[in-house]
């Protein structure tokens, strides 16, 4: 049979749990975690959530393959979820690229070689379909 549990203990395990872990929670009251989580969700009462450590190796890794690396990149590496690596590099002042440079550069060059298409007076899909793909690189991308 279940014990009663009075009103000053309920004030009780609600003030003990405000700066609490769950696991705290459970060892000071001798009951099981699950017990313990149960009761915090009855009774409405806000309990510390507990945080995995990270090795500070991991963070000197991080930062180190950060600091060249979208966070996209340095989840695959560590495996890691996005949101998780995303929290961390923010965490520990982890550095990390916005985007890839290469993006950039492709960008740039796709600009330039539009501007000759179009002084030739076409676009590039124009020039390709007139003059072919051989011509096109020849002429525009190696000048």
């Amino acid at each position: 049979m279940r014990k009663k549990i009075t009103q000053a203990e309920k004030i009780e395990f609600e003030n003990f749990a405000k700066n609490h872990t769950i696991e705290e929670i459970s060892k000071y009251f001798n009951i099981s975690k699950k017990t313990a989580r149960m009761r915090c969700f009855k009774w409405h009462c806000k309990y510390k959530k507990t945080e995995k450590k990270v090795k500070p190796e991991i963070i000197k890794a991080m930062k180190k393959y950060g600091e060249n690396h979208t966070l996209h990149e340095i989840a695959h590496k560590f495996r890691l979820t996005y949101a998780n690596t995303f929290t961390r590099c923010n965490r520990y002042n982890i550095k990390y690229l916005k985007q890839r440079p290469a993006y950039h550069v492709k960008k740039i060059a796709y600009e330039s070689q539009n501007e000759k298409c179009q002084a030739l007076g076409y676009s590039i899909p124009e020039y390709i379909g007139k003059f072919g793909m051989k011509q096109y690189k020849q002429q525009i991308i190696n000048q």
